[in-house]
């Protein structure tokens, strides 16, 4: 479930009972959109998933979906969802998420998520947005199946080679 935070934005964990999380007014300095286009890579889409965008943060190795979600406010206005994912696609589903206001009508959604696709780093370096770029570009990535097993990266690879 989501939960509300800070004027225009939701944020919150994706679980059965709701966490608040509240965003702060930033005092650091605004990402450039030539900064950001710099430390994201658009990973290639898929025809099926046209409405969806997905970035790399080259300095940390996370992956975050873009994509459309109706509004928990609003159910006829679409947003912009933005979630961490595994390298192959997967959503977190217990992670952080955000929903970015205000939405569109669904007639608009496609040049929505057009616009975002053709330059996400200017996107997300609004200053309305410093939040979520912060987040985007500061975030670790999820853990993989060989980490949360208590396997180094290391023993996996020596594995393979076996």
């Amino acid at each position: 479930m989501l939960s509300l935070a800070g004027e225009g934005h939701v944020t919150g964990q994706i679980s059965s009972t709701p966490t608040t999380q509240r965003t702060r007014k930033s005092t650091e300095s605004r990402y450039s959109a030539d900064d950001v286009r710099a430390a994201i890579e658009i990973s290639p889409s898929r025809a099926e998933n046209k409405n969806s965008i997905t970035i790399q943060v080259r300095a940390t190795g996370a992956f975050f979906r873009f994509q459309p979600i109706r509004d928990p406010q609003q159910p006829r206005i679409w947003c912009v969802s933005v979630r961490q994912c595994s390298s192959g696609g997967v959503l977190d589903e217990n992670g952080l998420g955000w929903i970015d206001r205000p939405g569109t009508a669904q007639a608009n959604l496609a040049e929505m998520i057009e616009v975002i696709r053709t330059d996400v780093g200017a996107w997300l370096a609004e200053p309305a947005r410093h939040d979520l770029c912060r987040w985007v570009l500061t975030t670790e990535p999820l853990a993989t199946a060989a980490q949360l097993a208590g396997l180094s990266d290391a023993s996996t690879t020596s594995r393979r080679a076996e």
